[in-house]
């Protein structure tokens, strides 16, 4: 599958080295493509610039912070690429006063305001609960947990599944939320998750969900 991953920080990084490690064709779309160029040759990822860098995706990886999503994609040239699938792990975190808050009201989310920005691409929200190195090895942590997915277009979602899959999420730990709204709770869930990670002391963990 061919991919273009929208940023270019740790998050941005690790998502294109782990989806090229599983043989797709992943260009990392940077603003300063000389910066990566030694990181690229280690892990067969091409690093292009905006403008236009998405060109012939089939899907569009926003590893870009929530604020600054909707402008970085719309420098990479999304809006051309039409019903491109758009996988969102971003979240709409405010750092303006000092402690970290969320810039999205209660019934909003980043997700939605990217779908409503680019209404004819399909927007799936996922990955955005655990970070970086768990986005792209699960089986790193000691137990099997889980990870969302929700989105309006079912094929749309059925690709996102099967690029986890490839990234070594299984199939019962994949859970599906129903349409895009869902979005609004997994984001408002890194509150939790924030919290979490100053009281483990680590960054390095995620839910595991029991069920009967």
């Amino acid at each position: 599958m061919k991919i273009t991953v929208i940023g270019s920080g740790t998050v941005g990084r690790t998502v294109s080295a782990g989806l090229a490690s599983r043989d797709h064709d992943v260009t990392l779309s940077s603003r300063s493509p000389d910066a990566q160029a030694t990181w690229a040759s280690e892990t067969g990822v091409r690093v292009n610039a905006p403008p236009g860098s998405s060109a012939g995706a089939d899907v569009i990886v926003n590893a870009t912070p929530g604020q600054s999503s909707i402008e970085a994609l719309e420098g990479a040239g999304v809006k051309a690429l039409g019903k491109v699938v758009v996988l969102d792990l971003s979240n709409p975190l405010d750092f303006s006063t000092g402690t970290p808050r969320l810039s999205t009201g209660v019934d909003e989310s980043q997700a939605e305001a990217i779908q409503a920005a680019f209404p004819e691409a399909r927007v799936v929200k996922t990955l955005n609960t655990v970070n970086a190195n768990v986005m792209t090895n699960p089986a790193s942590l000691s137990e099997p947990s889980v990870q969302f997915v929700c989105g309006n277009d079912s094929e749309a979602k059925k690709t996102v599944t099967d690029l986890l899959l490839g990234l070594g999420w299984q199939t019962d730990q994949i859970i599906d939320l129903g349409d895009l709204s869902a979005a609004r709770d997994t984001e408002r869930y890194l509150m939790l998750w924030l919290r979490l990670m100053g009281s483990l002391g680590t960054a390095a963990f995620n839910i595991k969900l029991v069920r009967d």
